[in-house]
């Protein structure tokens, strides 16, 4: 199927004001990333600039494959030009109507990371003062709510992955905490130490530092548990 005759349909399940699970999905029409002539070596040297080349494409590939969500640091302070590079890298995701909402909260003082962590259900079995602490929020000033409620989850989950990957490259690991289940005074407390303001939604924190070692990937959904190729829909046969 030629590549401007396809679409992807992305499908999840979110939780809205209100309480009541509802099923979301987003079309994307593959020709808005999809590229035929990649690696092409016919393309000209203008179009070529334009593209990765193939040894990037084997390294982004194994950035994906390699990434791990690592509980164990050691005690080495992380650069904080690193630390710049990785945080930028969410300024280069797309966002809804190029909104770019995009604020974080970083404590590296290892009290102020301790007591930031205490706030996150999910912060257990962590161990080493490396660490530092991070607060992925989105600036809720930007949105028409509440027709865009969702939107900034997904603004900032997109950049979330650059720096997740970034931070890979760099010899860093970053696991995500979820703050799915935060209770007001969880919320309260975290915003409290680091003075982050009400109109600035908190998505997801995490906890970056260099890993004491990287474990084995868990198992993974095969892609043909996962792509669905529709070729003779109801709507087709219908249409045709």
């Amino acid at each position: 199927m030629p590549v401007h005759d396809s679409f992807l349909v992305f499908c999840s399940y979110s939780d809205p004001p209100g309480g009541h699970y509802r099923a979301t999905s987003s079309l994307m029409h593959l020709s808005s990333f999809a590229r035929p002539a990649l690696f092409n070596p016919a393309l000209p040297k203008s179009a070529e600039t334009k593209y990765i080349s193939k040894d990037d494409y084997n390294t982004l590939v194994r950035l994906i494959h390699g990434r791990r969500s690592v509980r164990h640091y050691t005690n080495r302070p992380i650069e904080i030009d690193k630390l710049n590079i990785i945080v930028d890298a969410i300024n280069w995701s797309p966002t809804s109507c190029n909104r770019q909402p995009a604020k974080v909260f970083i404590a590296t003082e290892p009290e102020l990371v301790k007591q930031c962590a205490k706030t996150c259900a999910g912060a257990t079995c962590f161990s080493g003062d490396g660490a530092y602490f991070i607060s992925f929020c989105a600036d809720m000033r930007v949105y028409n709510l509440p027709e865009e409620f969702l939107l900034p989850n997904l603004d900032i989950g997109l950049g979330i992955q650059n720096c997740l990957l970034l931070a890979y490259a760099l010899g860093l690991s970053m696991t995500l905490l979820s703050w799915a289940q935060h209770t007001h005074e969880e919320d309260k407390n975290l915003r409290t130490i680091l003075d982050i303001p009400a109109y600035y939604r908190i998505v997801v924190n995490a906890l970056i530092g260099y890993p004491t070692h990287l474990g084995e990937s868990p198992a993974r959904k095969t892609l043909a548990s996962t792509a669905v190729y529709v070729k003779n829909s109801k709507w087709k046969k219908e249409n045709s």
